[in-house]
């Protein structure tokens, strides 16, 4: 017997320990083939399944002899694996899925073939009859054919033997093995295939301009689209350079050093009817706005953070719609107090996508 022994369908183990007594009394005059497997095609409780076996005997069995027979026994309960005692469909195979090294299968296992499923007391067994000469050494394959309502596995879940016999007469060899079946031995592979994900984000405009502003005068706004083009959720997100001593993007002055702070204000809004600032609020066909840039009050708009680190996600979408436009409002407000002279914002809007759930 091979010590190492390599198959991708079940736990296989040489067990002779573990059969019953009368199981024991029969390996005792039998000699150990000399190397086979068994490959179930399906290793679920309850499911008929096609098999192959490969089998190389130990020495020759060529005598002239018609009561030449491979035998598989399952021990335990009559009918666990035989449903009826019937025929089942069986060929000679040159090969199968699981040929690796020494343990492929060299020739068809030769003869008229023919198999029967028989229940018994000490369990149930398959007989395979017909065999011509075998000689040693060589690895012989068979297949036996699907036929549910002849053969089935156990509906016992966990580790059962099976016991690959072949006889001639007093000649006997054999090979014990040890299965487990599992509930169930399917596992779903599924992928899905679409477009490839794009997003086209696109801005209306690139300057905006309030035109003059009056110390302790009224706000003044302006307005300009964004579109987004998506086959999947998106985002937008600003930030503003500003002045430099706000954490806050504003309108700078950089002559006088002074700017128009956009402060956080109230709830992160900055308020243009009663102080100074600047700010901005988004109308959206389709997209999500966040609350502290959305605002049914004129004049209250949403704060704007100076760089990177304070950019602020102001519109976000899992589209019904794949074009998603967008109105974008600037605001701003002159207290009394004000610098006079030029004041400038850059503004950097950033656009991407969500990908996967």
């Amino acid at each position: 017997m091979k010590e190492k022994f390599v198959f991708l369908f079940f736990i296989f183990t040489v067990l002779f320990s573990l059969l019953g007594f009368s199981l024991i009394s029969n390996l005792a005059v039998a000699n150990s083939l000399n190397f086979g497997y068994l490959l179930l095609e399906k290793m679920q409780v309850e499911s008929p399944t096609d098999m192959v076996v490969m089998l190389a005997p130990s020495s020759d069995f060529d005598s002239v002899s018609e009561d030449r027979v491979l035998k598989l026994s399952f021990p335990g309960n009559a009918g666990d694996w035989c449903i009826t005692e019937n025929s089942l469909d069986v060929i000679g195979v040159d090969s199968s899925a699981v040929d690796y090294e020494e343990w492929t299968i060299d020739e068809v296992l030769p003869g008229s073939l023919t198999a029967n499923c028989f229940q018994d007391e000490s369990g149930d067994y398959i007989k395979i009859e017909g065999l011509d000469a075998l000689s040693s050494g060589l690895g012989y394959g068979v297949r036996i054919g699907n036929n549910p309502e002849v053969f089935s596995t156990t509906s016992e879940l966990g580790e059962h033997i099976v016991v690959m016999e072949l006889e001639e007469g007093d000649q006997r060899e054999l090979l014990a093995f040890k299965i487990n079946l599992l509930e169930s031995d399917d596992i779903l592979i599924s992928a899905m295939v679409s477009d490839t994900i794009s997003i086209i984000c696109t801005l209306e405009e690139d300057s905006v301009d309030f035109g003059v502003l009056y110390k302790g005068g009224v706000y003044s706004n302006s307005s300009f689209g964004i579109t987004t083009e998506s086959t999947e959720a998106f985002y937008w997100a600003v930030y503003g350079q500003g002045g430099p001593d706000t954490a806050n993007a504003g309108l700078y002055n950089s002559e006088g050093g002074g700017y128009l702070l956009s402060s956080l204000g109230i709830e992160g809004r900055v308020n243009l009817i009663t102080g100074e600032g600047f700010g901005m609020v988004v109308d959206t066909s389709e997209g999500n706005v966040p609350d502290d840039f959305s605002s049914e009050e004129v004049g209250i708009f949403g704060a704007i953070g100076k760089g990177t680190e304070q950019a602020k996600l102001f519109l976000y979408s899992s589209p019904t719609e794949e074009i998603v436009n967008t109105q974008v409002t600037y605001g701003a407000r002159a207290s009394s107090l004000a610098l006079t002279g030029p004041y400038s914002e850059t503004l950097t809007y950033v656009c991407g996508g969500y990908l996967g759930e």
